[in-house]
């Protein structure tokens, strides 16, 4: 993934995407690729965001996650360490919404949590397309991957708005 990190180098400025965030009447600018704070100097390395990628590095990380932490031959992540990544780790088995407070994982129902991902536990439930055991998650500017390891399929989604159904609602 030569293309992921938490700066845009200065030399890259002019392939980093705007970012745009959902208004009354349409979609504003929120953040401009020449003065984002992405392509200023990075003093705090988060562990949980801050990245960015490019589609052609997240669809490398979404492959080796399909092909159980392998990837061009090299293993990137241990078969269990996969595993309990992808399972769902809720108390007794349950979907996201009985155990989590507010509106954190409202819209999750029919959904479960691993350790990093959301997992689909029942389609029905969830009002989705989708086959149990798919995974998924998604990034601070609208974007967002799965992987149906039953179907041998992955996807991704980058959009430049911070839009969600959620920020929507009400």
């Amino acid at each position: 993934m030569t293309d992921t990190g938490f700066q845009v180098p200065t030399d890259q400025v002019h392939r980093f995407a705007a970012c745009y965030q959902p208004e009354a009447q349409g979609y504003a600018l929120q953040d401009t690729p020449s003065t984002s704070p992405f392509v200023k100097p990075v003093t705090y390395f988060s562990g949980v965001g801050g990245l960015v990628s490019t589609t052609a590095d997240y669809l490398r990380f979404t492959k080796m996650l399909a092909n159980g932490g392998e990837l061009d031959g090299a293993r990137i992540l241990g078969p269990r360490t996969l595993q309990l990544m992808t399972m769902n780790h809720m108390p007794g088995g349950t979907d996201v919404p009985p155990t989590v407070m507010g509106w954190v994982g409202s819209w999750l129902h029919g959904y479960g949590f691993g350790l990093g991902f959301a997992v689909l536990l029942d389609p029905t439930r969830s009002q989705t397309l989708g086959t149990p055991g798919e995974y998924w998650w998604e990034g601070a500017a609208s974007t967002e991957f799965f992987v149906s390891p039953a179907d041998d399929l992955v996807a991704i989604f980058m959009t430049p708005a911070r839009c969600r159904a959620w920020s929507q609602a009400a």
